[in-house]
């Protein structure tokens, strides 16, 4: 059996079962892999590798920082998580009164 065939009827298989995507590709990956005679090591080796990447490691950052920054911004217009919730929105909303005599006294902190 050709190793490509090998890899598509194992992918197609575990995803026609109901395995999500991200592991079906992995287990098939695998699976190909140990059918080419490919240590198990090595497998691993190759696909931990990209994890220190730190160009790849900022982009899920970048995105959490996003969301973070979105649901705060809908709690302080109130369209986000309700009052018995904390969010960093509505702490924000709520607290609006008290740099409303002087600006400059949210960055000086005794």
């Amino acid at each position: 059996m050709p190793d490509a065939l090998v890899l598509l009827l194992t992918f197609a298989v575990t995803a026609a079962v109901g395995v999500p995507i991200a592991y079906a590709l992995g287990l098939a990956a695998i699976v190909a892999a140990l059918w080419v005679d490919i240590p198990l090591e090595a497998v691993m080796l190759k696909i931990s590798d990209g994890s220190d990447d730190f160009a790849l490691l900022a982009i899920p950052f970048f995105v959490l920082a996003g969301a973070i920054m979105a649901e705060a911004a809908l709690s302080f217009v109130g369209l986000g998580a309700q009052p018995p919730t904390p969010s960093w929105g509505s702490m924000v909303a709520r607290s609006t009164h008290l740099s409303a005599p002087s600006p400059a006294a949210i960055a000086i902190t005794k």
